[in-house]
C-alpha cells in the first residue's frame, strides 16, 4: 500500500470532482473505481470538508492555513486508485483550461496557472 501526500486545497479539488462524476453516473451505472476511491478517502473529505465549511464561516485565516499550508496524507492508495486520482485530476485540469481560455482578470488567470501547474506536479507524483 502506498501513500500518496497532498496540499489540502488539492484534495479539495480531486473530491469535489469525485463527487461530480459520481453525480453524473445518476440514471447510469456508476464508475465503481471512482465509487472505490470516494469509499476509500470519504471519511477524510467529509471530516475536512466540515472544518473548513466551519473556518470560512469563522476563522479566514485558519482556513486558509489549512487549505494552503496544510497535507492531507493518504495512505492507502492503490494502484487502481492512484489511476482513478490521476484521471479525476486531469479532469479538473481540463476544466481550468477551459476557464483559462475566457478568463480576462489578470489576478484569475495568475491564479488558475499556478493551479494548472501545482495539479500537475501532483500528476506526476500519482503517476510516479
Amino acid at each position: 500500500m502506498a501513500e500518496l501526500r497532498m496540499p489540502v486545497w488539492q484534495f479539495v479539488r480531486l473530491m469535489v470532482q469525485v463527487e461530480e462524476t459520481l453525480k453524473t453516473g445518476k440514471g447510469r451505472r456508476k464508475d465503481p473505481a471512482v465509487q472505490d476511491l470516494y469509499d476509500a478517502w470519504d471519511d477524510i473529505w467529509l471530516e475536512l470538508d466540515q472544518r473548513l465549511e466551519t473556518l470560512g464561516r469563522d476563522d479566514p485565516d485558519a482556513f486558509s492555513e489549512l487549505m494552503m499550508r496544510q497535507d492531507v496524507v493518504l495512505t492507502d492508495l492503490t494502484a487502481r486508485r492512484a489511476r482513478t486520482a490521476a484521471s479525476e485530476v486531469r479532469k479538473v485540469v481540463a476544466a481550468m483550461r477551459q476557464r483559462l481560455k475566457s478568463e480576462k482578470d489578470k489576478q484569475a488567470r495568475e491564479d488558475l496557472e499556478f493551479e494548472i501547474d501545482e495539479l500537475g506536479d501532483l500528476l506526476y507524483d500519482i503517476e510516479e
